[in-house]
C-alpha cells in the first residue's frame, strides 16, 4: 500500500471519529484532549531521549517543547469551550490548508518554501492553501453568515487567514525539530501520517495562538 493511500485511509477513519467526539461533548472531549496531550508529550520525551544530543541540549528542548505542547492543547480545547462548531471550523481551516497546499504544490511546483527543513513544500502550495481558505470563507458567509459574525467577529476573513498561516508555520516548526533531532517521524502510531506530533503540528501552533490571545 502506498504512503498516500495509507494517509487517505487513516484520515477517512480519524476525521469522523474526531467530529463524533467533539459533537458528543464533555467529559469525552476533555478525556480526548487529555489523551492527545499526554500522547504528544510522550512522543516528544521519547524522541529527545534517543536523540544524538548533549544532555544540556535535551533539557533545553524539553523545557521549550513541554509548555508548547501543553499550552497548544489547552488553547485548542479553549476553542471547543467557546463553541463546538468553532472547533470544527478551525479543524476545517487546517484540513483545507493542508490538503490544498499539498495538491497545489504538486500541481504548480515552483520555488521551495524552506528547502533545508521541508524540501517538498513550495510557496505555491502555501499560497494555494490560503486561497482555498478564502474560498471557504465565502462559502461559509453565504450559508452561515450569522455564525461567522457571532464567533469570528467582523474580521472573520482575517482570522481565518491567520489560522491558516499559523497552522503552516506550526507544520514548518515540526519539520525543523525533526531535522534537528534527525528523525523522520515522531512515531508510527498513525499509518501514513507518522505520530501525533506529525499530524497535530498545525493544531498545536493554532492552539498556542489562541492560548496567548
Amino acid at each position: 500500500m502506498s504512503p498516500l493511500l495509507k494517509r487517505i485511509i487513516t484520515a477517512l477513519f480519524l476525521i469522523p471519529l474526531v467530529i463524533f467526539i467533539l459533537l458528543k461533548g464533555n467529559p469525552w472531549v476533555a478525556y480526548f484532549f487529555g489523551a492527545i496531550g499526554l500522547g504528544m508529550l510522550g512522543e516528544w520525551v521519547y524522541n529527545l531521549l534517543k536523540a544524538p544530543k548533549t544532555p544540556t541540549m535535551k533539557l533545553l528542548l524539553l523545557a521549550a517543547g513541554t509548555p508548547y505542547i501543553i499550552c497548544g492543547t489547552i488553547g485548542f480545547y479553549r476553542v471547543y469551550q467557546i463553541h463546538p462548531l468553532m472547533a470544527l471550523h478551525f479543524l476545517m481551516i487546517i484540513w483545507i490548508t493542508d490538503t490544498a497546499a499539498f495538491f497545489t504544490g504538486k500541481t504548480i511546483g515552483g520555488p521551495k518554501l524552506w528547502p533545508a527543513v521541508s524540501p517538498n513544500k513550495t510557496w505555491s502550495g502555501a499560497i494555494g492553501g490560503v486561497i482555498f481558505v478564502i474560498l471557504y470563507y465565502f462559502i461559509l458567509t453565504n450559508f452561515y453568515g450569522e455564525y461567522t459574525s457571532q464567533y469570528l467577529g467582523s474580521q472573520a476573513l482575517v482570522h481565518m487567514i491567520l489560522v491558516s498561516i499559523v497552522g503552516q508555520l506550526g507544520d514548518l516548526l515540526e519539520s525543523a525539530s525533526k531535522r534537528f533531532l534527525k528523525i523522520k517521524d515522531t512515531s508510527q502510531l498513525l499509518p501514513g501520517h507518522g505520530g501525533l506530533l506529525d499530524r497535530l503540528d498545525s493544531f498545536l501552533a493554532v492552539g498556542l495562538m489562541v492560548f496567548i490571545v
